[in-house]
């Protein structure tokens, strides 16, 4: 019974935990689904108005810029965060100094 008690505690928690999350942090959480996403957005900024200094206009931006890339499944797991950075890395390796030409601005 102890145990049951204490699963049942750290489950809850975990739900209380994930439930807590604002939606902000969703965004930048790549394991969260993008609809997921965009249900506790949308619920936040119906509760608390979509007008100046609510945040609504970036979050429409990031909704709109990454709701193409994410559809239908909405699944962001797959997607490094860091994918610019990497693709930057792997030009750098594979071009030589030599091979690059300098342009010169006056």
């Amino acid at each position: 019974m102890k145990i049951f008690n204490a699963l049942l505690f750290v489950c809850s928690m975990c739900a209380f935990t994930a439930s807590g999350q604002s939606y902000k942090e969703m965004m930048n959480d790549y394991s969260y689904n993008f609809y997921d996403v965009v249900a506790k957005a949308e619920a936040h900024f119906e509760n608390n108005g979509t007008g100046k200094g609510s945040g609504f206009k970036g979050y429409m931006r990031w909704k709109n810029e990454n709701e193409s890339k994410f559809f239908p499944s909405g699944d962001r797991s797959k997607v490094s965060p860091y994918f610019i950075e990497n693709a930057y890395d792997r030009i750098k390796k594979e071009t030589s100094i030599k091979d690059v030409k300098l342009i010169e601005i006056s």
